[in-house]
């Protein structure tokens, strides 16, 4: 084998302890958010405001959707709901026939006056009655290739 390829090279390296640096950044801003809230407040204060801030710091250290971290979701989300949508096509509330042109076709131009009729309706109605052959015909194709060898 002449190259080494790398391998579980999306796994991020466990740093301190258990977690990875992301993850112990993340417990570090939560940790430093509750400390004010914890020195200006009493137990009871604290502890409503420290349960949902470690509930966040958690499913942002370790949620991950579809291998995507939580933060990385939500921001390409906020990003899709705030960027301008492309629409490329719209329906309009009138119908247009479609011209069907062709003797061979000269019937079936007065069963389509229904407006009701759908665009794949028509579409299997002509590939159904175009030119059906009711007898055994010689294929022209086959006979050349048979004399040229």
């Amino acid at each position: 084998m002449r190259f080494q390829v790398p391998q579980f090279v999306d796994i991020e390296d466990k740093i301190i302890g258990p977690f990875t640096l992301r993850q112990f950044l993340i417990y570090i801003a939560a940790v430093m958010v509750l400390i004010p809230v914890y020195t200006m407040s009493d137990l009871s204060l604290f502890l409503t405001i420290a349960i949902p801030i470690a509930g966040i710091a958690v499913a942002f250290a370790h949620v991950k959707i579809y291998g995507r971290s939580l933060f990385a979701v939500i921001t390409s989300a906020i990003t899709y709901a705030t960027r301008g949508q492309m629409f490329i096509w719209h329906r309009t509330g009138t119908v247009k026939l479609l011209p069907i042109r062709g003797e061979e076709f000269a019937h079936v131009d007065a069963s389509f006056e229904d407006s009701s009729i759908s665009l794949q309706q028509r579409a299997r109605f002509l590939d159904t009655t175009g030119k059906v052959v009711t007898e055994d015909l010689e294929d022209p194709l086959i006979e050349d290739t048979a004399s040229k060898n």
